[in-house]
């Protein structure tokens, strides 16, 4: 099994995923999927569908990526320092 979240890189409030499952846990997780998605606010996923369509959540990954890749490379640095 491997659950993976997306929220804090998405939108912390929508408690995004992803889930990979053994196929004897599939129908059981789709069931509860089912019924916890009625209860999914409406004005969040259209916040999430507007975020994703403007292009500000691809303009949002490309600032992590630098960020990330900025802090990759100082510890990069020190880590050759030792």
């Amino acid at each position: 099994m491997y659950l993976k979240s997306y929220s804090k890189i998405i939108l912390p409030q929508l408690r995004i995923s992803a889930v990979v499952l053994p196929s004897v846990l599939l129908k059981t997780f789709q069931e509860y999927k089912r019924w916890n998605d009625l209860n999914t606010s409406i004005l969040s996923q259209g916040a999430l569908e507007i975020y994703i369509k403007s292009g500000m959540f691809n303009s949002h990954v490309k600032k992590l990526r630098k960020v990330y890749y900025e802090r990759m490379s100082y510890l990069d640095k020190l880590k050759k320092r030792e």
